[in-house]
């Protein structure tokens, strides 16, 4: 069930910790509520399907409607969730089990579950696909969301790299330019693009902002420290950044992602 309170009678229903026992956070909940419920609100509007009364009557104007919503988000919207009696089974008798939805979904593609490799489990651990990590975001956002630019939400689904592939990846890179190989920074550099780029565009869709502008540094100084056969240098001194990016055409990692590429043209 859900309700909304006006402010100042919390006190009335007092609230629980509901995080260890439920699903979505009560915060996320109550959000997700509160704009389905004014988009219902709004729609019904629009269909004329909303009729006023008395004190209510000056409603019937859109003006005035479109003020009146805009008041319910400046509200605490109260979300009560309980869990079923017969828990969790009892919650899917009478329906379909989601892995009996997946299979017949998949079965129409031609695709079967691996029944050892098939689990259900909880989007605050994630699960790993493809090279990636999927879970929900935990931290909490600084900034109110009217003043983010990117699609990062709280509570939100993330793709990230797996640590294994990180790992790997480097490992590659570490090949490719130890200090003792014979070649000049041109033909490293030649050498190194291909991975850089194919990892990089395998990724770039991923929350990787971080990850990308930690890895480009370390891959500079990777190649720093080939050049003058030792790792601490002046390297960004005798070879700076610009012409690494410029004359030699490094791949920088960063420049792959979409929505950063597209703000430089």
């Amino acid at each position: 069930m859900c309700d909304h309170e006006p402010c100042g009678s919390a006190h009335l229903h007092p609230r629980r910790d509901t995080r260890a026992h439920f699903f979505l956070p009560v915060k996320v909940l109550s959000r997700v509520f509160r704009g389905k419920f004014v988009a219902g609100l709004r729609r019904a509007f629009r269909n004329h399907q909303l009729v006023f009364y008395g004190q209510r009557l000056p409603f019937g104007n859109e003006r005035n409607f479109t003020a009146f919503l805009r008041t319910l988000f400046q509200q605490d919207w109260v979300v009560y969730a309980k869990p079923p009696f017969g828990g969790p089974e009892h919650a899917l008798s009478g329906s379909l089990h989601p892995m009996d939805a997946a299979r017949r979904i998949l079965k129409q593609l031609g695709v079967e579950l691996h029944p050892q490799k098939t689990r259900i489990v909880h989007v605050r651990y994630g699960f790993e696909f493809l090279g990636y990590k999927i879970k929900s975001g935990w931290r909490k956002l600084h900034l109110p969301e009217s003043k983010i630019r990117s699609q990062a939400r709280q509570g939100a689904l993330y793709a990230y790299p797996k640590e294994k592939s990180i790992r790997r990846f480097m490992d590659q890179v570490r090949q490719r330019t130890t200090r003792m190989l014979p070649l000049n920074t041109t033909e490293l550099i030649a050498e190194l693009n291909p991975l850089l780029r194919g990892w990089g565009e395998y990724y770039k869709r991923a929350q990787v902002r971080k990850l990308f502008q930690r890895l480009d540094g370390w891959i500079r100084r990777r190649i720093w420290s080939h050049r003058y056969r030792r790792w601490r240098n002046a390297g960004w001194k005798w070879l700076p950044v610009t012409t690494l990016y410029g004359e030699y055409k490094l791949v920088r990692l960063i420049d792959l992602i979409p929505s950063l590429a597209s703000r430089r043209r």
